[in-house]
């Protein structure tokens, strides 16, 4: 969907997936259906999420919400474990009539919402540069890593 608001516009959309996936995780590694299936396990997914983005003369800003449930039928023991994950973002993009422009991100995505420590949490500064005459991009940046210490990567 979009929409005009002045001299800004305004983009909103969807998503939604959901599927189910076999995996060999047993002895041999395969799904090859030669064996007993004990070692072979199911994953169910649903996954869905959100977005909008603002375009105007001196900024582009987007931002995107999305939430994954997911859980896994192991056939071998009968049990089924499950999770949800669920992340953001958020980016400002500056324009200039000089073709540069400075870069903020902000993003936090948590894998398993029943655990802790997993948490990922990062801040992107930076800047770009046009260059026009080959239609390319050049992107310096900044990642400070504020992520749950057991999977923080560093800055």
């Amino acid at each position: 969907m979009t929409a005009q608001a002045g001299p800004a516009s305004i983009r909103a959309g969807g998503s939604y997936g959901y599927g189910h996936q076999l995996a060999g995780l047993g002895a041999n590694g395969k799904f090859d259906g030669t064996a007993t299936t004990s070692d072979d396990t199911s994953f169910y997914f649903k996954t869905y999420g959100a977005d909008v983005e603002v375009d105007t003369r001196w900024v582009f800003l987007a931002t995107e919400v999305i939430q994954s449930e997911r859980y896994g039928w192991n056939r071998a023991t009968g049990s089924r474990p499950g999770y949800d994950a669920r992340g953001w973002y958020a980016g400002a993009y500056g324009k200039t009539p000089w073709n540069v422009g400075p870069i903020f991100r902000a993003e936090r995505y948590d894998r398993n919402r029943n655990a802790s420590d997993d948490l990922n949490e990062r801040y992107t500064v930076g800047a770009y540069v046009d260059l026009l005459p080959v239609n390319a991009r050049l992107i310096f940046n900044y990642e400070f890593d504020e992520s749950d210490e057991p999977v923080r990567t560093g800055n």
